[in-house]
């Protein structure tokens, strides 16, 4: 899906997560379903009846679970919401909100995201903070300079959108966004 202008607000632009990230959560679920899909395939090759109720069991079981969590991860958060007034990114679980003013840097490493001069004070923000440091040590979803603006609360994570930064006007659009950010990169510079 590409990004597409709000019809309630023609100065929006709302993007969703990358395809490649979306192609992968369906495969995840795919995977999920195929170990009952094999139950019920060998339990008609068998005449077994009851791996074939156990294997549908299970596939109702994990779609009635499963497929609203990777509806949600997938295709209704994370979504990332441009306005002239400011950014507001939607993720499973939390939202992070800023005005174009705070925006201070976009930065272009591990987790490509937009550095904020003011703290934000938001459930979402600590959210993120307690999210980021529950993951296993050396994992290495973010280096350490974001790790730590992610626990200052001063970093908004863009990596869901990197098909967009990559590939998409999404730099493009924050450049024009942010007036505190130079309207394109240096040729020759590397981003911060």
């Amino acid at each position: 899906m590409t990004p597409s202008a709000s019809p309630a607000a023609p100065t929006s632009r709302v993007y969703r997560c990358s395809p490649r990230v979306r192609y992968v959560l369906i495969g995840v679920w795919l995977i999920l379903m195929f170990a009952p899909g094999l139950m019920i395939i060998a339990g008609l090759a068998s005449h077994d009846t009851s791996s074939v109720e156990a294997g549908i069991a299970i596939a109702v079981l994990e779609s009635v679970i499963t497929l609203p969590i990777f509806w949600l991860a997938a295709w209704r958060n994370p979504r990332l919401v441009l306005t002239e007034g400011g950014v507001t990114l939607h993720q499973l679980g939390f939202r992070l909100e800023t005005s174009w003013s705070n925006v201070v840097e976009l930065r272009q490493g591990k987790q490509p995201g937009l550095v904020l001069e003011t703290p934000l004070d938001s459930r979402g923000a600590r959210r993120l903070a307690w999210s980021s440091s529950s993951w296993l040590p050396g994992s290495g979803l973010y280096d350490p300079d974001e790790l730590s603006l992610i626990h200052s609360y001063r970093y908004i994570p863009l990596g869901p959108f990197s098909h967009w930064l990559d590939r998409g006007d999404l730099e493009q659009e924050i450049r024009r966004r942010a007036s505190r950010l130079s309207p394109s990169p240096q040729a020759g510079v590397e981003p911060n």
